[in-house]
């Protein structure tokens, strides 16, 4: 089950839009830790209260970054619907990790539908933690009344990706829009 949550309460920070399951917490992108994350791992790391491992970005989700962080510039109100840091909980004496990024292709489309993606740091793959994190996400896309259905694209060489997406309710559908990709849709 997921859960709003805070995890930073310094001022001077962007709020963050927070989901919180048993094991993970959420962080929506905001423009502050988007930019942060490109130009200064220090502050980056500060912003999510986390350890940022040197393995950061995943080769997935660095090229989004830049991308994510000028969207959100552009609309500032679309916190949510593009990337979110998946951390890793700890206990209280250590920092939480970041361990992957998740996320959606931008706001709904005008027929309700959202598209996902994810990608975990190697050392987190097959653990559980990408369906814990899609289930949360798809459980916060699908409370609000102008989503009816969450898509994800993958590789049919990705296994585990489509594994995570059956998991968590998506079925397959057909060809994806991507080249060589299928396309799995879950409705509301």
């Amino acid at each position: 089950m997921s859960k709003l949550s805070s995890l930073n309460s310094n001022p001077d920070f962007e709020q963050n839009l927070v989901l919180e399951t048993d094991r993970l917490y959420l962080i929506a992108q905001t423009t502050q830790t988007a930019n942060a994350a490109i130009t200064n791992k220090v502050l980056f790391g500060k912003l999510l209260n986390a350890h940022i491992p040197s393995e950061w970005p995943h080769e997935m989700y660095g090229d989004a970054e830049p991308y994510f962080a000028e969207m959100l510039t552009n609309d500032p109100e679309a916190i949510g619907w593009w990337g979110w840091y998946i951390l890793l909980k700890t206990t209280p004496s250590t920092e939480n990790i970041l361990i992957g990024g998740i996320g959606f292709i931008g706001r709904p489309s005008a027929d309700g539908v959202v598209t996902t993606g994810y990608s975990l740091l190697t050392e987190y793959e097959g653990k559980g933690y990408a369906t814990e994190a899609l289930d949360s996400l798809i459980r916060w896309a699908f409370s609000h009344d102008n989503v009816n259905c969450i898509a994800g694209e993958t590789f049919p060489s990705l296994p585990r990706s489509i594994r995570v997406m059956e998991k968590c309710g998506l079925t397959y559908i057909g060809e994806g829009i991507e080249e060589g990709t299928i396309r799995y849709e879950r409705q509301k």
